[in-house]
């Protein structure tokens, strides 16, 4: 009785881990995790932080919501288990810009756009250094790229 009860709970963790994950699955999954780090801007915080931030550091791009997790510090079974989240990230909402693989290290850049801006951003990475970064607001692909070359 307790094989088959561990076997049917074995199924279903597996089951779980290979269903298809949303964006916000991630976040909610892994901003609890053991030495993760986690920094939450919501429309609020950066309301309060827009007057003291310049507006050069960000191009132009209006942001209004940040979300990052750096998985870095955690240990190899929380970022397996978050590498296979991503694998599986099937959001309909989003549009997948990039998406490189290189050995256990994936990159994969989504987006939701509404024709000409960017309503928001999300950049996954797996490996070593796997990290979880989401933008929402309004910018163009030109002022991504420009954050990102400085960045």
């Amino acid at each position: 009785m307790c094989k088959k009860f561990l076997f049917v709970m074995i199924m279903f963790f597996t089951a779980y881990c290979c269903s298809a994950q949303s964006v916000s699955d991630l976040f909610r999954e892994f901003s609890h995790a053991e030495n993760v780090e986690k920094v939450n801007l919501n429309c609020f915080i950066m309301t309060l932080v827009r007057p003291f931030m310049s507006s050069a550091s960000l191009h132009g791009m209006k942001v209004r919501d940040i979300k990052v997790l750096d998985l870095s510090e955690c240990d190899s079974l929380i970022k397996r288990e978050y590498s296979e989240m991503v694998k599986s990230v099937d959001d309909g909402f989003y549009e997948t810009i990039v998406q490189t693989n290189d050995g256990d290290e994936t990159v994969k850049v989504l987006a939701i756009n509404d024709g000409e801006n960017i309503k928001e951003l999300v950049v996954l990475t797996t490996g070593n250094d796997a990290t979880y970064v989401r933008l929402r607001g309004s910018f163009n692909i030109a002022d991504a790229q420009k954050f990102a070359e400085k960045h």
